[in-house]
């Protein structure tokens, strides 16, 4: 049981508490993949008590592991930028922003990672 909540006891978990742990289980298992079957062993405690919480809470785990994997991916290729710049390969690092760039062609343009991105790649001209 963490901060009061204890998903073995469906009396004390709202479908909120499902849907907040499920999203922030989704991010987590993100940032740090292991096995493939965790996912479904949360959905199936949840899904224990009730096959609809079971069902949104799997719904939600999944999209946030999906948009933390989108993120993450776009965000590699300004990574793999940076590490081709301070590795000297300039023809390389230019391709790896463009490709970050057409990534982010319709995002604001006054974010600050693309505004950083942007203040690099020129440095490289």
């Amino acid at each position: 049981m963490t901060l009061g909540i204890d998903l073995w006891d469906p009396n004390h978990v709202t479908l909120t508490v499902d849907l907040l742990t499920a999203f922030l289980l989704g991010l987590v298992h993100g940032i740090t993949p292991d096995e493939h079957t965790w996912p479904i062993t949360f959905s199936y405690a949840v899904g224990g008590y009730s096959t609809r919480r079971g069902l949104f809470a799997g719904l939600i785990f999944s999209a946030a592991f999906t948009a933390q994997q989108a993120l993450a991916s776009e965000l590699a290729h300004l990574g793999l930028a940076r590490a081709h710049a301070l590795q000297g390969h300039t023809d390389k690092s230019r391709a790896a922003y463009q490709d970050f760039f057409t990534l982010w062609k319709d995002a604001d343009q006054d974010i600050p990672i693309l505004k950083q991105a942007k203040a690099e790649y020129a440095r490289l001209q």
